[in-house]
């Protein structure tokens, strides 16, 4: 058989499947607002979640294929550029709540998946101010278990081990220059974190939140994944 495959591009969802030939495009799809960045699959896959940099973030239905909700930005952003919306988002392992993070102020937005309303919001402890006018990038990855939150802010070099039980619970550490990738160890001992600015991968304790070891990665690296 074959699977769907999901990607942003442009400003639109791109839908199609994977063939022996390659990628067989079915539909495009523009989400609304300003500076498409990132979607996410919902667990059970009935849902995609866009961010937009400088608008509300969109709710995909996979079904329908349909746009079916905004998430509202912040009110009190800047009316234009990338301080106005969302980047990193994720949902709980068990998709009751979709993770958002602001471009403004940097806080963990709570929703929840069925009402897309916000039911709670918690800052990073410790995030450094960078501009609202440029890409904040802070990514958001759970661990296998779903008792990790992982946070990498791109802007300001800086990550953060999360308690999953407990958003407050944070351990923050800095980390090389432009920090975008995450890898959980199927060991579930640590994370390596890639830095795209500075070639350089980023082995981390989980329990202790502290950088144990580097590695020469190569630059440019936005994503990577243990197999």
């Amino acid at each position: 058989g074959t699977r769907d495959i999901v990607s942003v591009e442009a400003g639109s969802i791109n839908i199609g499947q994977f063939l022996t030939r390659g990628v067989d495009l079915e539909a495009v799809y523009d989400i609304p607002g300003k500076g498409a960045h990132f979607i996410t699959l919902s667990p059970d896959e009935s849902k995609l979640f866009a961010s937009n940099k400088e608008s509300a973030a969109q709710v995909f239905d996979t079904a329908s294929r349909k746009f079916i909700a905004a998430i509202p930005a912040m009110k009190d952003a800047p009316g234009t550029g990338n301080g106005s919306g969302f980047e990193g988002l994720t949902p709980t392992p068990n998709g009751n709540r979709l993770l958002i993070i602001d471009n403004d102020q940097s806080n963990l937005h709570v929703i929840d998946a069925k009402t897309y309303k916000e039911v709670d919001r918690i800052a990073l402890e410790g995030a450094a101010m960078t501009s609202p006018k440029k890409t904040r990038l802070i990514k958001l990855m759970f661990s296998p278990d779903g008792k990790t939150l992982v946070a990498t802010s791109y802007g300001a070099g800086q990550a953060w081990v999360i308690d999953a039980s407990d958003y407050r619970k944070q351990k923050l550490l800095a980390v090389a220059k432009g920090p975008q990738g995450v890898a959980f160890d199927p060991n579930g001992k640590s994370v390596i974190v890639s830095s795209h600015d500075s070639a350089l991968l980023t082995r981390v304790d989980l329990v202790t939140g502290k950088p144990v070891a580097t590695y020469d990665g190569g630059e440019g690296i936005e994503a990577l994944a243990f197999y």
